[in-house]
């Protein structure tokens, strides 16, 4: 039987901008179809029609184009906090990672829109720094690395998914219970005195 392997690459900055966009975008027809749709009923159950005068509508022709215009650093009206520099940082904070970069979008759309920049990115740095959740999926994906390094002797990875683990506040006994699995599973048979050697490490 044959097998083929699928390599799955990070995604690219362009890419991500695109992803990063595209989500932006919906965000934003949403609010405005829900605004559209709401100021419908309101006009069509208790308002009257709006005036038609010459004033009435040059009045409205200029507060329409005030409202329309925006300053070069505002790449949305609707999320004037969303900067060119905050889509940036969350380009190169996500990595190529879409699920990062979505994250990170969503906790800036989530945020004071009259926010001040600087606390903005010091938020996202935050967030990335301690995406290690010892409860989440963080914790999973992790330790599964560790697992696959071991079954894969690649010792290098395993000591560095070992120190992801620890400086992120993992519990050593944890650890320690996992490797014993993985001694009596992943290393298995290949070699007998992997067990007896774990063993007492966890028992200490």
């Amino acid at each position: 039987m044959s097998h083929r392997v699928f390599v799955l690459d990070r995604l690219t900055d362009d890419d991500i901008k695109t992803i990063l966009k595209n989500a932006v975008e919906r965000v934003s027809d949403l609010g405005a179809n829900d605004i559209s749709a709401s100021t419908e009923i309101v006009i069509s159950s208790s308002q009257p029609d709006p005036p038609t005068s010459p004033q009435s509508a040059t009045q409205e022709s200029s507060w329409s184009s005030t409202s329309t215009v925006c300053t070069p650093d505002v790449l949305y009206p609707s999320f004037p906090h969303l900067t060119p520099r905050i889509m940036s940082t969350i380009t190169s904070l996500s990595t190529g990672d879409a699920r990062t970069a979505i994250s990170l979008l969503d906790l800036v759309l989530n945020s004071p829109k009259n926010g001040d920049e600087s606390t903005l990115l010091s938020s996202l740095q935050r967030s990335v720094l301690a995406s290690y959740d010892r409860n989440g999926e963080s914790h999973y994906d992790m330790i599964s690395a560790l697992h696959k390094s071991v079954r894969g002797s690649q010792g290098s990875a395993a000591m560095y998914w070992l120190a992801r683990m620890l400086s992120g506040g993992e519990d050593p006994l944890y650890i320690a219970r996992r490797m014993v699995v993985c001694a009596s599973e992943d290393i298995g048979l290949a070699d007998n005195h992997a067990l007896p050697l774990v063993r007492p490490a966890f028992f200490f």
